[in-house]
């Protein structure tokens, strides 16, 4: 489940009107001011060389996994002579932009190059470019799958794959603008909203367990359960590594700049996606309803996602099969589960039925079926 981390609209001119985790603004940043000097009725912040945001949390989110943040950023007409830092997490993530070396003139807007960094690892997305003069929905995803990505206005204008696949980082803190860089007079921009969202390495093995029927546990269970949990997250850990590999194959670095027109995704990949999200939200409204009367609602479009992952890396999935085929449950805590699962028979054997048949599936197909 993505977590919001922090969330500033500047729906006034206080600076410290903001929503976020526990934490607290550095007094530099508190000295800002939002006005409505760059578009009449919008307000925001003016940054430039040595200006910024910093919010600092109390506690520090460990192992994300994954990013997703959205700043409304009215670009200066010129682009900065220099790569500046838009937006910042922790030492773990961030997004830079820079003058591109090739400016394209028949483009409308300012043209600049984007970057993504992923602790001390950099990676170029593409050519950009903002509409001059006018306030963008920017919006920078990262996945520890590898994927990066930078929307503007809802519409894809850079992708690329193999970003530091299978990292994970601490974020102890949101920092936009450029506060640590010296003061220069260089062109400046404005910010009038910014949403961060992070993905914890734990976040969604909780958000499933919080759907399964509550129950009570033997008191061995608090020696069984941590052990479980690892190997379960070992098996989605194994999981995003093979998806890792599918991007690669099922998608190419692109941007709206350089293209090409087709985009960056094959169509395979356009289809598993939406197969993804057709059997995923199946099997959560089946765990929310407690209706499995109709399991072909996910194992059908669960059974042609797997056949596409399938066709396109044949050894790698017959590998990833075997692994996902490891029990969960160590030897030595299987009869703790086996009792509460006797206990609680009726309410978990629909569940068990429905995975141990999404098990069978994988299996064939690795086989060849």
């Amino acid at each position: 489940m993505w977590r919001s981390v922090f969330l500033h609209e500047f729906i006034d001119h206080r600076i410290s009107n903001f929503q976020a985790l526990p934490g607290s603004a550095t007094p530099a940043s508190l000295t800002l001011a939002a006005s409505d000097d760059a578009v009449p009725g919008v307000n925001a912040i003016r940054v430039q060389p040595g200006t910024g945001f910093e919010y600092v949390l109390a506690t520090p989110l460990a192992q994300v996994i994954g990013v997703s943040c959205r700043v409304r950023l009215l670009y200066p007409i010129n682009p900065v002579p220099r790569v500046f830092p838009l937006i910042q997490l922790g030492g773990g993530a961030q997004l830079l932009l820079s003058p591109a070396t090739h400016p394209l003139p028949d483009l409308s807007g300012t043209v600049s190059k984007a970057q993504v960094r992923i602790g001390t690892t950099s990676k170029d997305l593409g050519i950009i470019v903002l509409p001059a003069q006018a306030f963008t929905d920017f919006r920078f995803d990262w996945h520890t799958s590898g994927q990066a990505r930078i929307l503007a206005n809802g519409r894809l204008v850079a992708y690329t794959n193999g970003v530091v696949p299978g990292a994970a980082f601490a974020v102890d803190r949101v920092v936009f603008g450029m506060p640590t860089l010296p003061p220069a007079p260089q062109p400046s921009f404005h910010i009038s909203r910014v949403f961060v969202r992070t993905l914890e390495r734990s976040d969604s093995l909780g958000q499933v367990a919080g759907l399964l029927p509550a129950v009570g546990m033997p008191p061995d269970h608090q020696r069984c359960r941590p052990r479980a949990v690892a190997n379960m997250q070992a098996m989605v850990d194994q999981m995003r590594q093979f998806m890792a590999q599918i991007h690669a194959v099922l998608s190419r670095p692109w941007s709206e700049g350089t293209g090409p027109a087709i985009g960056p995704f094959k169509p395979e990949a356009v289809k598993a996606h939406d197969l993804a999200m057709a059997a995923g939200a199946a099997f959560v409204d089946m765990l929310k309803t407690r209706d499995f009367s109709t399991p072909e609602q996910f194992l059908d479009p669960f059974t042609e996602f797997m056949r596409l992952l399938r066709d396109a890396l044949p050894q790698e999935f017959a590998a990833f099969a075997i692994k996902m085929d490891i029990p969960i449950v160590p030897d030595d805590c299987r009869t703790t589960f086996e009792a509460v699962l006797q206990d609680n028979a009726e309410a978990f054997k629909p569940i068990i039925t429905l995975l141990s048949e999404a098990s069978e599936r994988i299996r064939q197909i690795a086989g060849g079926n």
